[in-house]
C-alpha cells in the first residue's frame, strides 16, 4: 500500500505585473529595427550579390595578389541601361557586374551617377582594358568611356580600387 506524500514546497506569492516605461518600449522597437536592417545588409551581401576577385601579379615570380568585391549583377536590358545611375556611392569593396550576351566593344557613360568609378572590361577571365577615375557628367556634359577591344563583361568599381589593388591589363578575373 502506498502512502501519498504531501508536497511541502511553499507556493510562490503572486507578483504584480512589471510596469515598463514608454522609453523601454522605444528601445525594444529600435533594437528590432536595427536587427532587421542588419539582416537585410547580410542578405544583400551574401545572397543577392556575386563575388568577383581580381588576381594580379606573375605566377612565375610568385608575387600574386588578389582583391575581391561584392557586385550587383546587371544582365537584363533595363539593368544594363541603368547601371549605377541613381545608385548610392559604392563602398570600398562593392561594384556592379555587367554581363553582356554578345562579345563586342561596349561604351559607358556616367549619366545620373554622382561619384567617380573605375571601369574594367573583361573577356573570358582576363582584363582586356580599364579606365581609372571615370568622372560623372558635369552640367549635362558626359564623357564616353570605351575599350577598343571586345569584352563579354564589365565591372564598375569605386574610384581608386584598381590602383590600390595593383590591378593591370591581362590580370585574371574569377567569379565565385
Amino acid at each position: 500500500m502506498r502512502i501519498p506524500i504531501k508536497n511541502t514546497t511553499p507556493k510562490p506569492a503572486l507578483q504584480a505585473p512589471v510596469e515598463r516605461s514608454p522609453a523601454w518600449r522605444a528601445y525594444v522597437i529600435i533594437f528590432c529595427v536595427l536587427a532587421v536592417s542588419l539582416l537585410g545588409v547580410w542578405i544583400t551581401k551574401e545572397l543577392l550579390t556575386e563575388k568577383v576577385c581580381f588576381q594580379s601579379g606573375s605566377i612565375q615570380s610568385g608575387s600574386k595578389t588578389s582583391a575581391c568585391v561584392y557586385v550587383e549583377v546587371a544582365q537584363t536590358q533595363a539593368e544594363l541601361e541603368k547601371g549605377l545611375g541613381g545608385h548610392r556611392p559604392l563602398g570600398r569593396q562593392e561594384g556592379m557586374l555587367f554581363i553582356f550576351p554578345i562579345r563586342k566593344t561596349y561604351n559607358f557613360w556616367m549619366k545620373d551617377v554622382s561619384f567617380p568609378i573605375d571601369i574594367v572590361w573583361i573577356d573570358g577571365e582576363t582584363i582586356v582594358d580599364y579606365q581609372e577615375y571615370a568622372q560623372p557628367c558635369l552640367d549635362g556634359l558626359c564623357s564616353t568611356y570605351s575599350a577598343n577591344v571586345n569584352a563579354t563583361r564589365v565591372v564598375e568599381l569605386p574610384a581608386g580600387f584598381l590602383h590600390r589593388a595593383g590591378i593591370e591589363k591581362q590580370d585574371l578575373v574569377l567569379e565565385s
